[in-house]
């Protein structure tokens, strides 16, 4: 699971700053990101590095976020990012200790977003209260109708992050005091130490179980895309890949070593 996460987390990361201009790499965060919270319902114990690649993915699409810009950004991602830490709280809990830990000292991050998200569903249930009796669509201070498709319901996001992001909060309210408390009461110095202050179980501090998703992409021209993308990119990186590298005169640089060798013929 780690192994897999590791490689999702970073294609998507790496396609972020692109995702918005780039159909392509749009599709590719889209499925990396459905692998990621594929896995997350499975994942029985997460290492160090996974959690550390999934809160830095966070809080970069948490500060997208914050901004107070009318386009999304990155932030249209969040939703596939809280949906798989609560895969794993719901869950993995038990064997999750580091990934509880480390949302837990990002306590800030998730009540400002939290805020935000406030913030956003007020100012969206002031323009449906403004909306002309008529039906037709208001115009903006420039004259110019809203936006529709995929640039206007992008700032939708809040919707979709919201039913992951407040039970999520919620833990942290209940549980961060009490440790930071215990932390404090102890004299508690190392984060081995504090994991082991977590509750053994979350039942009650946390809504029944969501139904967890096992997304797939249905076949357009940008999943097969993507798909493509993905190949070339395990054929041209991975064990393989030395097979690809030529020398000056354009032969294989490795054909020596890449040859098979042949078993003698049994006489």
């Amino acid at each position: 699971a780690d192994l897999v996460a590791l490689a999702a987390l970073k294609q998507a990361g790496d396609h972020l700053p692109t995702g918005s201009s780039n159909w392509v790499h749009r599709a590719l965060i889209e499925v990396h990101l459905s692998i990621l919270g594929n896995v997350s319902t499975f994942a029985e114990s997460f290492a160090m590095e996974t959690c550390l690649r999934l809160f830095a993915s966070l809080e970069r699409c948490a500060k997208s976020a914050q901004l107070k810009f009318d386009k999304a950004g990155v932030s249209v991602w969040l939703p596939h990012l809280l949906e798989a830490c609560m895969n794993v709280i719901q869950y993995q809990y038990a064997t999750n200790s580091s990934l509880v830990y480390g949302l837990m000292t990002r306590r800030s991050v998730f009540t400002d977003l939290s805020k935000r998200i406030a913030f956003l569903r007020a100012q969206a249930e002031e323009a449906k209260t403004e909306q002309p009796a008529n039906g037709e669509q208001p115009e903006q201070s420039d004259g110019k109708l809203p936006k529709s498709g995929p640039a206007g319901t992008a700032r939708e996001w809040w919707r979709e992050a919201e039913p992951f992001l407040e039970p999520l909060v919620g833990l942290l309210d209940s549980i961060v005091p009490q440790i930071e408390a215990e932390v404090e009461k102890r004299d508690i110095s190392t984060p081995d130490e504090a994991k082991a202050l977590l509750p053994r179980c979350v039942l009650g501090l946390l809504p029944v179980p969501h139904a967890f998703v096992m997304r797939n992409l249905r076949y357009s021209e940008a999943s097969h895309r993507a798909c493509e993308e993905c190949l070339v990119a395990c054929l041209r990186l991975g064990p393989l890949s030395d097979l690809w590298d030529t020398d000056a005169e354009g032969s294989p640089a490795s054909s020596a070593s890449a040859r098979v060798e042949r078993p003698p013929a049994a006489s």
